[in-house]
């Protein structure tokens, strides 16, 4: 999959990146990570294989931003709307 590079703002500060997907090279990173959204839609952490990482500018978290992801498996889910969280 590749992402749509933009700017895009977001995050408790509000603050413009170049939009990516997030990437964490722990699973426990991503879960914290995951719950800081407040919007509502389905999220999805995936074991997957990414290029063009770089570092999420003024980022607090360990995340990485990739332009490109090939997804191996979905490892957690969450359906916001529902509190419904599954781990595969």
């Amino acid at each position: 999959m590749t992402a749509v590079r933009k700017r895009v703002r977001g995050g408790s500060a509000k603050t413009w990146y170049m939009s990516g997907w997030h990437v964490f090279t722990k699973l426990r990173d991503a879960i914290t990570y995951l719950g800081k959204f407040q919007n509502l839609a389905p999220k999805a952490i995936v074991r997957c294989r990414a290029r063009g990482l770089r570092p999420k500018e003024r980022s607090l978290s360990p995340v990485f931003l990739a332009d490109e992801l090939l997804v191996e498996r979905i490892v957690w889910r969450i359906n916001q709307e529902e509190h419904d969280v599954t781990r595969t």
